[in-house]
């Protein structure tokens, strides 16, 4: 799977990672991927000190997308975080990035870490990062009935019905950061 990805990527995208534009594409997407990390763990870990995790299930739920989309007007870009099992159906990947975490979860069985990249077509770049799962993330995204509790577990279920999201360990890739930008 992995060959005929990258097989195909080369006659649909320019991957453009030794140029100048490029390398500032990769630490403009660095730096929003790491500042709209920060602004949405922060309000996250305000949440649970507010109301525990049923409060940051609140928070996600209503305010996760309004977030990002204030950060990437701000930036000029448009940021996603995306997964091969995502919880919300507007987080659903594209193609492009359901070959990159392909991609990435083909280094990850290799045992190789995934690294950001930049791919670019004529009209935009876009830089993606790898979300890895961390423990913390185990309360939402772990396994039901061993990391994420009963109450937890009904309240997701209530909220995103059709929740593809857990089932994840410490160090999976939970998804990643997708971030475009026009040329």
């Amino acid at each position: 799977m992995k060959r005929f990805v990258l097989a195909l990527m080369p006659f649909l995208f320019v991957a453009c990672s030794d140029s100048e534009e490029s390398n500032s594409f990769q630490e403009k997407g660095q730096f929003i991927a790491q500042e709209s990390f920060k602004a949405l763990s922060g309000e996250l870990q305000s949440a649970v000190a507010r109301g525990g995790l049923e409060e940051a299930l609140n928070y996600c739920k209503l305010n996760a997308l309004p977030l990002t989309d204030s950060l990437a007007s701000f930036h000029n870009a448009s940021i996603k975080r995306t997964s091969l099992r995502f919880r919300n159906i507007e987080n659903k990947p594209d193609s492009l990035e359901l070959a990159v975490m392909v991609d990435y979860s083909e280094d990850l069985k290799l045992g190789i870490q995934p690294k950001p990249r930049v791919i670019e077509d004529a009209n935009h770049a876009r830089f993606f990062a790898p979300i890895p799962t961390k423990a913390f993330c185990l309360n939402c995204h772990g396994v039901p009935g061993k990391d994420i509790s009963e109450e937890i577990n009904m309240q997701l279920t209530e909220l995103y019905p059709e929740d593809n999201a857990t089932g994840f360990a410490e160090g999976d890739l939970r998804g990643i950061w997708s971030i475009t930008f026009n040329k």
